[in-house]
């Protein structure tokens, strides 16, 4: 089974974090699906209390990923030298999901929200 990453589509630092993570990962079994939509739905289903997770949610091998969980298991598909931010996982699970959620929590003042075309010549975008 892949891994599906579900980002917030209306978010420009969530999208070039897609398209960063698309050029640089060693894994073709990487897709990508817009919370909010058809796929998102069907994770919802499954997983009522992520309704309520505003966060990048990372689903692999029947497991669901929040925060800075979430982020540790898309660090492990980047190629080298990218992947060696995965020694930030020695740190407490909340001091990353803090520092992740201050990040989170400012995304979109200092990155204005936008339209922002995803091409899928090279990201396997899932409704």
């Amino acid at each position: 089974m892949p891994m599906i990453i579900y980002f917030d589509s209306d978010c420009l630092l969530c999208s070039r974090a897609v398209h960063f993570i698309s050029k640089n990962t060693k894994s073709k079994d990487i897709l990508f699906a817009p919370i909010g939509g058809t796929t998102y739905a069907i994770l919802l289903a499954r997983y009522p209390k992520l309704k309520d997770i505003d966060s990048i949610i990372v689903e692999e091998k029947e497991e669901v990923f929040t925060k800075a969980l979430a982020i540790f298991s898309i660090l492990e598909k980047l190629k080298w030298p990218l992947k060696i931010l995965f020694v930030f996982n020695i740190l407490p699970q909340f001091i990353n999901n803090y520092l992740y959620t201050c990040i989170a929590r400012n995304r979109k003042y200092f990155l204005r929200s936008t339209n922002v075309c995803l091409s899928k010549n090279h990201i396997q975008l899932l409704p």
